[in-house]
């Protein structure tokens, strides 16, 4: 193989590696442990976003639209204000325009429900890629990777 083909075979590579990052799957890290057990704080895990239908950003409707069902662990985004923050949570309760997800707080023993739109879900959570555990060696004082958990599918 020649200079010219090997740059255009990393080219290519990059181009379509990018395409899947931005418009196929996205990668999220899990910071709080509001989906114990199925999801702990250090999971690293890939969302599906054409799990529901295939929408690019600039379109308002999508391709083979699919809605999310109850039990779904989604992702999702909020804004407020200027900033936007991204959620995983299981589904509990659907509506006709409108999805009900368990929150991280307990109001009188029972867990409060956050309702969001079809707009603000992101994708299906589909893989757990790695878990790094958040408790730290007590004799090297690293954080450890737990590999029972190493591209661990979510039901």
């Amino acid at each position: 193989m020649n200079f010219k083909s090997n740059v255009l075979w990393v080219i290519s590579t990059v181009c379509v590696a990018l395409f899947f990052r931005v418009f196929v799957v996205s990668v999220y890290n899990i910071s709080t442990s509001e989906m114990s057990p199925q999801l702990i704080p250090g999971d690293i895990l890939i969302s599906n976003q054409w799990s529901y239908g295939i929408r690019f950003p600039w379109q308002e409707e999508g391709y083979f639209s699919a809605d999310p069902q109850v039990s779904d662990i989604i992702v999702y985004r909020v804004q407020k204000g200027g900033s936007e923050r991204v959620f995983v949570k299981r589904i509990v309760q659907k509506t006709e325009k409108t999805y009900l997800v368990q929150a991280d707080q307990e109001i009188n023993a029972q867990l409060e429900k956050v309702q969001i739109s079809r707009d603000q879900i992101i994708g299906k959570a589909w893989v757990v890629v790695l878990s790094i555990d958040s408790t730290q060696d007590s004799i090297s004082g690293e954080k450890s990777v737990r590999w029972n958990r190493f591209l661990t599918l979510i039901r």
